[in-house]
């Protein structure tokens, strides 16, 4: 947050900081802290608002994806609120093709896949990425575009990592836990 003062408080500022040896930083924000507890106690309680895509089923997508990003890449997942938008718009699209995907893979007839479950398999994916999709291509919108080629080649056994596990596994572990109704497996 920015705070832009006129010169008259600056001024003042200045002084009381220079005379108490408390920084102008720390000095405002004690100054709010100290009018917002009055506040409160006037009031009632403030309830911070939540941003709105925070609430949704793709926070937590969005969230892994930054986490992987940092961990593939060495740096952070620098967005801003346009590229954000499009973002969400192909984490929805990435969410619909793991639905249709693990809904034609197991062959039954699933009513709903629960939230942790579709994040399970977004994690499965991003863990188990080929190598060359990390390193020339590691962004939502290609995952989107590319979906099927990507998951054929985890399927193939093409992993970042070396390892062969099969996506089919995945795929089991899945379905049993759908059919049963227990959520405790991770994917490492």
């Amino acid at each position: 947050m920015i705070i832009k003062l006129n010169k008259d408080l600056e001024y003042k500022l200045d002084a009381i900081s220079k005379k108490s040896g408390v920084s102008k930083p720390n000095m405002m924000e004690k100054m709010v802290c100290a009018f917002i507890e009055r506040y409160e106690a006037k009031s009632g309680m403030i309830k911070p608002r939540v941003k709105k895509r925070d609430g949704t089923v793709f926070y937590p997508m969005y969230e892994l994806f930054k986490e992987m990003h940092l961990y593939y890449k060495d740096k952070e997942y620098q967005v801003d609120k346009k590229k954000e938008s499009w973002d969400y718009r192909h984490l929805k699209s990435i969410r619909g093709k793991i639905m249709d995907f693990l809904t034609a893979e197991t062959q039954e007839n699933i009513v709903s896949i629960e939230d942790e479950d579709l994040l399970l398999a977004f994690q499965f994916i991003l863990h188990k990425m080929p190598k060359w999709w990390v390193d020339n291509n590691f962004n939502l919108g290609a995952i989107t575009k590319h979906f099927d080629t990507i998951l054929t080649q985890i399927k193939e056994g093409k992993h970042y990592g070396g390892t062969k596990e099969k996506l089919d596994d995945f795929i089991n572990a899945l379905g049993n836990s759908l059919s049963t109704e227990q959520h405790g497996y991770e994917v490492v």
